[in-house]
């Protein structure tokens, strides 16, 4: 997963750090995220699913749930304000300390 984030950033490190999200720019500052939410290669030239980023909220907080598409993993990140989860998330991904699991819910993906 690091290796794929690594190319992610490298390929696509322009369009990650112009990325926003609406006009306070929500990814700004946020490059492993925004490039793992929007870089659609592998690399290798192949297209590549990209990932979606939930968000909940409750009693205790915010929740973001992370899935990549491509290999049907998912990974969680908590934080009391949304920005705090987001900034958690974003040092995870580029620390390599996510800890990814199997998304039960995702559908095979069907290589031609």
């Amino acid at each position: 997963m690091n290796d794929l984030i690594g190319k992610a950033l490298g390929k696509a490190a322009g369009k990650a750090a112009a990325f926003q999200v609406g006009k306070d720019g929500v990814l700004k500052g946020l490059p492993t995220l925004a490039a793992f939410l929007t870089f659609g290669g592998d690399g290798k030239g192949k297209a590549r699913l990209t990932a979606t980023l939930n968000v909940s909220f409750g009693a205790d907080g915010f929740t973001l749930c992370l899935k990549d598409r491509e290999t049907g993993q998912i990974t969680f990140c908590q934080g009391d304000t949304l920005q705090g989860a987001l900034e958690g998330l974003e040092s995870r991904l580029a620390e390599g300390e996510a800890v990814w699991r199997a998304d039960r819910f995702a559908k095979e993906r069907k290589r031609s």
